[in-house]
C-alpha cells in the first residue's frame, strides 16, 4: 500500500532521457511540490537479468552519499513489476546538454567540474566501487585559444549521460547500471587457492 501511495503522489511531467531499458521524467510530488528524477523501468520488458542488474545497480546507489553524485531518495516496485527509482532532480540536466544550450566552458568551469568528478570517483574508489561507464554523452573538442580552455561539444549522435548538472552548476555523477564492488584483494586470493 505504501509503494502505491508514493507513486500515486507523483506527477510526470516531462520526459528527460532514455537509456538501456529504463525511461527517465522530471516529476513532482502533489502533496510537497518537491520536484525529482523519476527513473522507471517497464516490467513487461524486464527481464530477470536485467532485474537482477537493476538490483545491484540499486543495492549500490544506496549506500552512496556524496555532494557530486546524484542522490537516490528511495525506490520501489508495483504490481506489475515495473521498478521505480526516485532521484535528486539535476536541473541543467547533462554536461553535454549545457554545453549545446550555452556554448564553451571557460577554463575555471573545467577545473571545477573535473575536480568534482575525482572527487566522486575517489569516493567511490574509497569504497571499492567502480562505476564502469563515465560518459558526457556526446565528444567534447577541448582547445586552447587566447591563453583560454574552452570545450565545445562535437555533433555526434545523442546517447544518455551520466554527467549531469544541478541547478548551482555542480556536477553529479548519476547511472551506476554498469558499476561493480570490488572484494578484497584477501577473498579474491581465498577463492583462487579454493578453486585449486
Amino acid at each position: 500500500r505504501a509503494r502505491a501511495r508514493a507513486l500515486s503522489l507523483l506527477r510526470a511531467l516531462q520526459l528527460l532521457g532514455k537509456g538501456g531499458f529504463a525511461m527517465c521524467y522530471k516529476a513532482r510530488c502533489v502533496e510537497t511540490s518537491r520536484e525529482y528524477a523519476l527513473k522507471v523501468a517497464n516490467g513487461e520488458t524486464l527481464t530477470r537479468k536485467l532485474k537482477d542488474k537493476l538490483s545491484i545497480e540499486i543495492r549500490i546507489h544506496r549506500e552512496l552519499s556524496h555532494a557530486s553524485i546524484v542522490r537516490l531518495d528511495r525506490c520501489f516496485e508495483d504490481v506489475g513489476g515495473s521498478v521505480y527509482l526516485l532521484l535528486e532532480l539535476c536541473e541543467h540536466r547533462s554536461l553535454a546538454d549545457y554545453v549545446r544550450r550555452n556554448g564553451l566552458l571557460g577554463e575555471t568551469e573545467v577545473r571545477r567540474h573535473a575536480v568534482q568528478l575525482s572527487e566522486a570517483v575517489s569516493y567511490l574508489h574509497e569504497r571499492r566501487i567502480i562505476h564502469r561507464d563515465l560518459k558526457v554523452s556526446a565528444p567534447l573538442s577541448i582547445a586552447r585559444a587566447r591563453r583560454r580552455l574552452s570545450v565545445r561539444v562535437v555533433r555526434a549522435p545523442r546517447q544518455p549521460s551520466n554527467l549531469l548538472l544541478d541547478s548551482n552548476l555542480r556536477l553529479k555523477l548519476s547511472d551506476f547500471g554498469l558499476a561493480a564492488t570490488l572484494r578484497p584483494a584477501s577473498e579474491t586470493r581465498n577463492a583462487s587457492k579454493a578453486d585449486l
